[in-house]
């Protein structure tokens, strides 16, 4: 959070990488659509996904965890529309801090924080075990170290920078102009993090 506002602060005051056009007009006319039809074919293939892991799932867990995971995913990213998460200049408003913040996202942070803290202690202390699985998957690692640190850092820079985190802008891909370049980049950072630390840990 820390370093997101630091550096759209410093944009708001010294701009840079501001009001760049890369593309063109014709580009984001023909991405609407393509990305409209890629929206489409995405959502056919994952039916028809559904449709044999539905077929080939042997436990009664097995059958209901995807469709179940779909269902909460699409809950999430119609919580992240409505809320404001996927417009670039209210993350942005927020993150700037000058005459014009927007501290309304707030709202949104305290909002979910406020839901989870309760449903949270019930999953954990009371229902213990979930529906459609044999075990709750809670991380155990609770050390603070570098990189956590630095992780949480980095992604800050990117935040402050673009405006949207992983979430927000996977949901707004379809439609967003620079998505093609957006959604790549997230997946070769992840892959070039995979590859540093399999060679770290290997020396």
């Amino acid at each position: 959070m820390a370093s997101g506002v630091a550096l759209a602060t410093i944009r708001n005051y010294e701009p840079f990488l501001n009001n760049t056009n890369s593309f063109g007009s014709d580009f984001e006319d023909a991405w609407r659509i393509i990305g409209g039809v890629l929206a489409l074919i995405s959502l056919l293939a994952f039916l028809v996904y559904l449709a044999m892991y539905w077929r080939t799932a042997q436990t009664i867990e097995d059958k209901y965890e995807m469709p179940v995971s779909w269902s909460v995913g699409f809950l999430f990213g119609i919580g992240l529309v409505i809320s404001g998460m996927c417009r670039r200049t209210k993350i942005l408003g927020f993150l700037t801090l000058n005459s014009d913040w927007d501290p309304s996202l707030m709202l949104v942070m305290v909002g979910a924080i406020g839901v989870n803290l309760f449903t949270f202690h019930y999953i954990i202390n009371v229902k213990q075990t979930p529906t459609f699985a044999p075990k709750l998957c809670i991380p155990t690692n609770s050390q603070i170290d570098f990189k956590l640190i630095c992780g949480a850092a980095i992604f800050g820079l990117g935040w402050g920078l673009s405006g949207l985190c992983p979430g927000p802008g996977m949901v707004v891909f379809f439609t967003m102009t620079h998505g093609l370049l957006w959604i790549p980049s997230l997946a070769a950072g992840q892959i070039a993090y995979e590859i540093t630390e399999r060679l770290i840990v290997g020396s």
